[in-house]
């Protein structure tokens, strides 16, 4: 809540070093409570994702929405087609 600073780090399941792929995301974090227009939008994202079906969030829970600035992406099995490892994309 003191500050609003995140990252993210997603990756592919660890196969080696030559097959190293993930994507890092820096970015600004809102926290929308129940009744807030980001805790709604984060609902009607939850059921879209859901097909359509019924979704409902506990009263306690909060929907977190991020405003990326930055994303980093390093695929080591680019290198092999001759492309850069590490790609940054900056908002």
């Amino acid at each position: 809540m003191q500050n609003p600073n995140v990252l993210i780090a997603i990756h592919a399941p660890f196969a080696g070093w030559q097959n190293v792929r993930g994507l890092q995301i820096t970015g600004i974090a809102e926290i929308g409570k129940k009744g807030s227009g980001i805790f709604e939008e984060g609902l009607e994202a939850f059921t879209m994702r859901r097909e359509s079906q019924a979704a409902t969030l506990p009263d306690f829970m909060s929907v977190i929405k991020i405003k990326p600035n930055k994303m980093e992406y390093l695929g080591t099995t680019l290198g092999n087609e001759r492309f850069k490892v590490k790609h940054i994309l900056e908002f």
